[in-house]
């Protein structure tokens, strides 16, 4: 297994199905501590129980992230002690 990720984290925009989660998935699988975001709450701490089955570690942040609300979403992971800075990749066009 690939882990040229470790001591990355990483935040999925929808990542709670589809694309997203495989992405998510994914980053995972290569060492990225993951903050799954996602509409519904539901599929994004199915996300999260996925990737901590593989060994891996996620957090689920459930809002919206559209252009003008970038710095709650890293907000959010600084919140949930995953590191004091995130990558953001949008998986999918905004929804609002």
């Amino acid at each position: 297994m690939n882990r040229k990720l470790e001591g990355q984290v990483a935040q999925v925009s929808g990542s709670g199905r589809g694309i997203g989660r495989e992405i998510a998935l994914k980053l995972a699988s290569e060492g990225a501590r993951v903050v799954i975001n996602d509409l519904d709450q539901a599929p994004a701490e199915q996300t999260v129980a996925d990737i901590v089955a593989n060994g891996g570690q996620a957090v689920a942040c459930i809002l919206l992230i559209r252009p003008f609300e970038v710095f709650n979403a890293q907000r959010c992971c600084r919140s949930a002690a995953l590191a004091p800075t995130c990558s953001l990749r949008q998986s999918q066009q905004c929804r609002g």
